[in-house]
């Protein structure tokens, strides 16, 4: 496991991340809210299904989404990039 500093929820503390994935629509289908919005903005908040479990979500491109694993959280992000994005954290994750 590895120390991605550059995503912080909340806190100035660094995540430890543990995994980092592309997924697609399919794997947050069905998800309930638990806490937040889903809306014309985007998706924020938390939200759980029975593929993910609990999770957190900061998602405004459905098409484009990443799941983020740290120790005992989940966290779906949509980014521009996604691939790029996924790949830049395993090498830094590796090192």
């Amino acid at each position: 496991s590895g120390l991605l500093p550059a995503i912080i929820i909340s806190s100035s503390k660094p995540i430890e991340v543990v995994e980092v994935v592309r997924i697609s629509k399919s794997d947050i289908n069905g998800s309930i809210k638990t806490f937040g919005s889903d809306g014309f903005f985007g998706y924020i908040g938390r939200f759980r299904n029975n593929k993910l479990g609990n999770y957190s979500m900061y998602v405004t491109d459905m098409n484009n989404l990443i799941l983020v694993r740290t120790g005992n959280k989940k966290y779906v992000f949509s980014c521009s990039r996604p691939q790029e994005f996924v790949e830049f954290v395993n090498l830094q994750l590796k090192r």
